[in-house]
């Protein structure tokens, strides 16, 4: 798990979901509120020590009020597929 919590491609979605919430004016405390999680979790995954399952992804953009289809749209479009030498 530790290696897909170095993996730039994920690094780059948490830091698109820290700036959804700095754009929303919200803290790692409001979104932790929000989630029903303590404060630590939120810095956890912001810092990438932590990994989001999707289903945690999708209420995390829910607790910050972002458009969960344009965010995942986005996503896809910009993370960059890692290919599988054969």
């Amino acid at each position: 798990m530790a290696k897909s919590l170095a993996d730039p491609r994920y690094r780059a979605i948490i830091q698109r979901l820290v700036a959804l919430r700095h754009d929303a004016g919200l803290t790692q405390r409001d979104v932790a509120e929000r989630l029903g999680e303590p404060r630590a979790y939120v810095s956890k995954i912001e810092q990438c020590q932590q990994r989001l399952d999707p289903l945690q992804l999708v209420e995390w953009l829910r607790a910050i009020d972002a458009d969960e289809v344009a965010f995942l749209t986005e996503t896809i479009a910009t993370v960059p597929s890692k290919r599988r030498r054969r």
